[in-house]
Formats: structure tokens, C-alpha cells, sequence
């Protein structure tokens, strides 16, 4: 157990009195995990062949794409693109039924739409439609892998952070990015729209949370211990017990 990461974890007010922090942290704490979140990421990154570089991680060029797909600007949500998002979102159900994966979506509107362009120039035309796949056991992040892969077979491009280095956060992902997210990326051609897949662990997915309203898109002032407290908080998601004993457990063959 790495007491010096919980006690930063407990000096932010926010962390200490979040249910869902404390279960993380029992959790932490039950599994004695000796190895680092750095030798834990290759552990599993050997373990598995669908987290390993493949052809659908090429580097993006998304001006190039852009061209490519002739994507002029935000898609206009006439009925057919509605049917075929609604389409798109059965399928996605039939995939990943509510008993075993949360399943969450959203749709940028003009506004959004506008600010991603201004933020993230062409990566905005593949970040509009998204929807979040959050296995209720980390036994089957790897299985949601291979249903994505094995039934939408129109996949543009993806982005897997699990082969990411601290490096490749900076020049990747961006400097707000913390190398403690892990999660896997799809980008699918749906019809006449992009929409992207995002996978996350279960507790990974905690801290991905807290992170994004803590630190990534701020949502209030939070104290340098609370900003110390999410990092902390997520080295020890990133190398929790729970979630990596059961990806090294699953048989993917």
C-alpha cells in the first residue's frame, strides 16, 4: 500500500468526503498492489493482442481526413440523421446490455460544436457524437473491445491510450491531459455521421470523472491540495487492483 498517495488523496476536502473515493480507495488498500501504474500499463498492454498496436492506430491526420470525408462543418440533424443516430444507438444496446455496461451518449449542439472547432481545429468533426461504454466489471472491458471490433465494421481510426507514455500525453493528447486516464477510442463511420466510442474501466472511470470537473474542464476553484488529491487519486485508479487483476484474468482467445 502506498500510504503517501492516500494521505494526498485525503488532504482535499472534495475527495475525502466522496462516497465513491472511499470505495476506491478500500479497495486500493485491500489489494496490496506493489507494482507501479507504469510496469502495470505494459503488464497488461503484453497480456492482451487487441491493446497492442495495430493498423487502426496509424498516427491521424485529421485535416487530411477532414478533405477526405468532406466534412464542411457540424452535420445538420435533419430526420434521416436523427433515425440513423437512433439506429446507431440500438445497436449500441443490443451490444452492450444495461445489466453488464453503462452506456452513456452525447451530442454536440452549434455552440459546442463551434468552441471544439475553435479549441481542437479538425478533430472537432470526429468529436460531435460520442458515446461512453463503462463495463460494470473490468472482466469484460477486454470482450467490449472485441464487440466493437467484430460488429461495427466501419472503423475510421482509434485512439488506445494504454500504449501511451508520459511523452505521448503531451504530444497526443494535450498538456491538460493526465497520463492516468486510460481508455480506449473508436471512431466509426455511421451512415453519414462519425461517432466516437470511448472505453473506460470501471474506476478508472471514477477518477476520469472527478478529473474532468476537477482539472481537465473546471467547473468551480479547487485548492492546490484538492488538484495534489485527483493526481494521487489517480495513479492509484490507474493502478487498481480490481481492474487490472481482472483484465490480466480474462482469455481473450
Amino acid at each position: 500500500m502506498n500510504d503517501e498517495l492516500i494521505q494526498t488523496v485525503l488532504g482535499s476536502t472534495v475527495l475525502r468526503n466522496d462516497p465513491t473515493v472511499r470505495c476506491l480507495l478500500q479497495s486500493y488498500n485491500d489489494g496490496h498492489f506493489k507494482l507501479s501504474s507504469e510496469a502495470m500499463r505494459q503488464v497488461v498492454l503484453d497480456r492482451h493482442d487487441v491493446l497492442q498496436p495495430s493498423e487502426l492506430d496509424d498516427p491521424v491526420d485529421y485535416d487530411a481526413l477532414q478533405v477526405k470525408l468532406r466534412l464542411t462543418g457540424r452535420p445538420e440533424y435533419t430526420l434521416a440523421t436523427w433515425s440513423s443516430i437512433a439506429a446507431f444507438a440500438r445497436k449500441m444496446k443490443r451490444l452492450f446490455p444495461d445489466y453488464r455496461y453503462a452506456l452513456e451518449y452525447r451530442i454536440a449542439d452549434d455552440e459546442e460544436f463551434a468552441i471544439k472547432l475553435q479549441t481542437n481545429g479538425s478533430r472537432a468533426y470526429f468529436d460531435t457524437i460520442g458515446f461512453r461504454v463503462i463495463p460494470k466489471h473490468s472482466l469484460d472491458f477486454i470482450k467490449a473491445i472485441l464487440l466493437i471490433e467484430r460488429n461495427l465494421g466501419k472503423v475510421l481510426f482509434r485512439i488506445n491510450t494504454y500504449q501511451f507514455c508520459k511523452q505521448d500525453y503531451q504530444r497526443l493528447i494535450g498538456p491538460n491531459s493526465s497520463t492516468s486516464y486510460r481508455a480506449v477510442h473508436y471512431y466509426v463511420w455511421f451512415g453519414t455521421e462519425i461517432v466516437e466510442i470511448q472505453l473506460r474501466t470501471p474506476y478508472n472511470n471514477i477518477w476520469s470523472n472527478l478529473h474532468h470537473v476537477m482539472m481537465y474542464k473546471p467547473n468551480s476553484t479547487y485548492t492546490a491540495d484538492d488538484c495534489a488529491g485527483i493526481l494521487a487519486l489517480g495513479e492509484i485508479a490507474n493502478i487498481n487492483i480490481i481492474d487490472y487483476a481482472e483484465l490480466l484474468a480474462y482469455t481473450d482467445h
